[in-house]
């Protein structure tokens, strides 16, 4: 089949949108499909340096952007403005396409990224079978864990709530809805922003995936007796519930010998800092920056587990991530992180009707049991990378492309 891709985040080297973007052109390839990709001019070189190290076969990019002047207007000079950029983006590539269509047939138009129901494509307008999704964008921070959150950020999940709520008024939204052949939505609370006059041709499926591979790698407790090694990875800021993290980190320190690591930057990291003076914790936690997938990798392998207790995330690569390596992980039962982890492969937190400080005791009473129970933890270690498999891009395509 002749697939024309619409991902305006698509790039190598990178996780979160641009590799959901790029995981999509080459799972369908594999499967054997000409995809034909529709992204961003910013894109180019990273794709080129990746197809000249990779043998990459039945791709075609085609790069479309604005003139600088009018990036300059709609995005600023430090790209503050992505999302209505994007917007205008996606009105543009309907013109850009038309060029395309018009020397190329093609079975099926599929939008991919950004990954979030906040956004029409035009594409659907063409008369081509056209899918929508895996789509995000349906998850909130439950208000008991709110109270933590400053006035700015919660005014900001104020609006979002309210955003969510007109959605489904959305001329645009609905425009591309109805011309729309099948729509894939991460969760049930994605699905619910959409009118039940769609939900016929609606299917849940989460919006990230997983490399396939054959090889499991074992990361069993050898070498971590004395001392038990938790990490974190992702961006520090106020959805990934580092208050959580440190908290849980300041029990477990009167009762074992911990080790916390955090890999990542953000807006967070002075504050986070201050936390850990505070609470006396230099010692046992260790800012690591931004680090490379080589390192990020080691990490995962010399970690007993992943401490993920995200307030309101969509995906979850990171514990993907994790569970390709081996690794169990703690997170809340909330979003895609608490679609992706059973009690088989790691602990998952139940935080309704739940306050902050229930919440910090039940993640500190469950990795101080697991920390007593090797066994237990090298079981939950070897069914992470069982889980994986189950979120792997060429499967997550061929249930679209059925």
């Amino acid at each position: 089949m002749r697939i024309l891709l619409s991902a305006y985040a698509c790039e190598p080297y990178k996780g979160s949108e641009p590799e959901v973007g790029f995981q999509w052109a080459l799972s369908l390839s594999k499967l054997g499909h000409e995809v034909h990709v529709l992204t961003r001019k910013n894109n180019e070189i990273h794709i080129n340096k990746y197809i000249k190290e990779n043998s990459i076969k039945n791709i075609s990019f085609h790069y479309f952007d604005f003139s600088p002047f009018f990036l300059k207007v709609f995005k600023g000079k430090k790209n503050q403005y992505p999302y209505f950029y994007c917007w205008i983006w996606q009105a543009g590539i309907y013109f850009y396409a038309k060029k395309i269509i018009k020397k190329i047939k093609f079975d099926y138009i599929h939008h991919v990224t950004f990954a979030s129901l906040r956004f029409p494509s035009f594409l659907c307008l063409f008369g081509i079978p056209f899918i929508f999704g895996p789509l995000a964008g349906g998850e909130k921070i439950p208000n008991s864990l709110r109270s933590k959150l400053n006035f700015f950020n919660k005014v900001k999940e104020l609006i979002r709530d309210l955003h969510n709520k007109i959605i489904r008024y959305s001329p645009f939204i609905n425009l591309t809805l109805k011309y729309t052949s099948k729509i894939f939505v991460n969760s049930e609370s994605t699905k619910m922003l959409i009118s039940k006059k769609y939900h016929h041709k609606t299917e849940i499926m989460l919006a990230i995936g997983s490399e396939d591979f054959n090889k499991s790698e074992e990361n069993l407790n050898k070498s971590n007796k004395n001392k038990f090694k938790l990490c974190f990875v992702g961006n520090l800021n106020y959805l990934k519930g580092l208050d959580l993290v440190i908290a849980v980190v300041d029990k477990l320190k009167n009762k074992i010998d911990v080790e916390l690591k955090i890999a990542g930057d953000g807006p967070l990291k002075k504050k986070l800092s201050r936390q850990v003076n505070e609470h006396n914790l230099n010692d046992k936690i260790k800012f690591l920056g931004r680090i490379n997938k080589k390192e990020l990798k080691n990490l995962y392998k010399e970690s007993n587990l992943l401490i993920a207790p995200y307030l309101r995330d969509s995906g979850g690569f990171t514990i993907l991530e994790a569970f390709e390596c081996s690794l169990p992980v703690v997170t809340l039962n909330t979003g895609g992180p608490g679609i992706i982890t059973n009690s088989k492969c790691g602990i998952k937190i139940d935080i309704k009707n739940k306050n902050f400080k229930e919440i910090v005791d039940e993640i500190f009473f469950k990795i101080y049991h697991l920390s007593q129970n090797a066994n237990e933890l090298n079981e939950m270690k070897k069914n992470a990378i069982l889980r994986v498999k189950d979120f792997s891009w060429i499967a997550k395509a061929k249930v679209i492309y059925k």
